[in-house]
């Protein structure tokens, strides 16, 4: 049977602008599952988003790539603007798509006017089982995935500042794309990282 291309999109906006009495808004927390499409043999998922009072916020894709184990494909971890503290206006839109040859997302989140754009895509060979090519794409620039997947951005600055890291992420361990799947994985993962990464722990100090 042949495969049917499938695809997903999403926009979700939020808006945050009552002011407690002592002048701070109260605290936030939203969690979003991202895009996701599939076919029998590839699959590909868009940010996936966890930003909560008092953390980094993150912010990860995953991709299936002819086995059984979805890989975290990127990871971005982000200073949320000083302003957040008085209160917050929120978007988040993206779509993923996966056809007989290309899977590919797409994701923009903005933040009290900052914005966070990442894109992601591989070609295939579905006679063959294998990728022929893979492009990651953040804030507009084309990256070098050897590089490293793990991306630090400051929306406090203008343009944000984005710094690259060669960091290990997990191999087939990406989770389920249910909430508190990703609101459990988003705590780990940025947990380990603080652990294990000087320069992620000096970003956020």
């Amino acid at each position: 049977m042949r495969n049917q291309p499938t695809r997903a999109l999403v926009l979700t906006s939020l808006c945050l602008a009552l002011l407690a009495s002592c002048g701070k808004a109260p605290p936030y927390k939203y969690v979003s599952t991202g895009n996701y499409a599939s076919s029998a043999k590839t699959a590909i998922s868009g940010a996936a988003l966890v930003v909560r009072s008092g953390s980094p916020g993150v912010m990860f894709g995953t991709a299936r790539r002819f086995t059984e184990q979805r890989d975290v494909s990127y990871l971005v971890l982000f200073k949320v603007p000083a302003s957040m503290g008085e209160g917050w206006r929120f978007s988040q839109s993206g779509e993923a798509s996966v056809d007989s040859r290309e899977a590919k997302c797409h994701d923009t989140v903005e933040i009290n006017g900052r914005k966070i754009e990442v894109a992601h895509e591989f070609q295939f060979d579905m006679g063959e089982s294998e990728v022929t090519g893979e492009k990651l794409t953040v804030a507009g620039k084309v990256v070098e995935a050897d590089k490293g997947l793990v991306f630090l951005i400051d929306l406090n600055s203008e343009p944000p500042k984005i710094e690259q890291v060669a960091a290990e992420l997990p191999v087939g361990a990406a989770p389920e794309m249910e909430k508190k799947n990703v609101e459990d994985f988003a705590r780990e993962i940025l947990d380990r990282l603080m652990r294990e990464q000087p320069l992620v722990r000096s970003f956020f100090q």
